[in-house]
């Protein structure tokens, strides 16, 4: 009997990798059929079409070229538009076999030297150690050394310097004012050059206003000055504190808590459960529990689907929608 994966599955963790479609249906075939295949397809075995071109027959070649045969025929006869011959490179260049040559050098053991290797290297003979001996040195001495007389305390430039004597700085005498001889015109450019054109007095086209001279002096008394007058404030009235009277008694410090909420004294609660008398047990204590009595340890099997392929069961094909069939395998020794 055929069965999927899926039925096989015992845990419910194993599924096949079906997909959402149907890719294909299976055929038998060992792949799936192709859109070209299932368009185009195959014809019976038809022979091709007979050529009626003429066929070319080469003629045997007799001749040397080079003193070397061109081609050698290893069967006399030829079957016709058939040729049948040797090469001449696989004729020549036959594979021979190689024979192993003999050495005729003599073998030479090798023999340790008991004396100590003597002789010197070019390097050894040409750059012989020597040993190199310390440059004169030409720095003078740094010992300090002392003044034979006391101290002048004479520098370079006390003793080069020479102070010159500044001649006296010219003063230029200060001219006297002159008055000019020709009066002062005051004429500029923009006056002699901007005069101006005289011209008539442009008049007004307003009817003209009759302005009456006022009788009376101006007294400087305006409308606002007439209608916001300044009022006088009156200076504000302070208020003045009561005084402080003690009281004549004493505080009694009574408050509505301690007036109206009087502590009362707590009763404890008797309990009324009763008393347990724990009298020892006189056999041993019984652990045995309802579940150690009655639980069966049971194997856990694995799940036949985790396998690659289940055991008892050979894979048979897969569907079109990527279903894994297997059928059960026959049993050993079954007919």
């Amino acid at each position: 009997m055929r069965r999927c994966l899926c039925r096989i599955c015992t845990c419910g963790r194993h599924r096949c990798p079906r997909g959402p479609t149907k890719l294909y249906e299976s055929s038998g075939a060992d792949w799936p059929p192709t859109e070209y295949a299932e368009k185009y397809p195959a014809h019976g075995n038809v022979l091709p079409a007979q050529s009626l071109r003429p066929k070319q027959e080469l003629p045997a070649c007799r001749g040397t070229a080079q003193g070397i045969p061109a081609l050698k025929s290893r069967q006399p006869r030829a079957r016709p538009g058939e040729l049948e011959a040797v090469p001449t490179y696989r004729d020549d260049y036959r594979a021979w076999g190689l024979q192993k040559r003999e050495l005729y050098k003599p073998e030479q053991s090798y023999c340790a030297p008991v004396v100590r290797f003597g002789n010197p290297t070019t390097f050894q003979d040409a750059f012989v150690p020597q040993a190199a001996a310390p440059p004169q040195s030409l720095k003078p001495p740094s010992a300090a050394w002392g003044p034979s007389g006391p101290f002048h305390g004479d520098t370079s430039h006390r003793l080069d310097y020479v102070p010159y004597q500044l001649p006296p700085r010219l003063a230029r005498p200060k001219e006297a004012y002159k008055p000019p001889s020709r009066p002062f015109k005051g004429l500029t450019t923009h006056r002699r050059d901007f005069q101006g054109l005289a011209g008539e007095v442009v008049k007004p086209c307003g009817p003209p206003r009759p302005r009456a001279a006022p009788a009376a002096p101006f007294e400087g008394s305006t409308e606002f000055r007439e209608s916001f007058q300044a009022w006088e404030v009156p200076p504000r009235e302070a208020r003045r504190a009561p005084e402080y009277t003690p009281p004549a008694g004493t505080m009694q410090l009574a408050s509505t808590s301690r007036l109206h909420y009087v502590p009362h004294p707590g009763v404890l609660t008797e309990s009324c459960r009763p008393r347990e008398a724990r009298a020892p047990s006189p056999g041993p204590f019984e652990d045995a529990t309802v579940y150690s009595l009655e639980y069966t340890p049971k194997e856990q099997a694995a799940c036949p689907a985790s396998y690659p392929c289940p055991p008892g069961y050979v894979f048979e094909d897969t569907d079109s929608r990527g279903h894994r069939h297997f059928r059960r395998a026959p049993a050993v020794g079954a007919p």
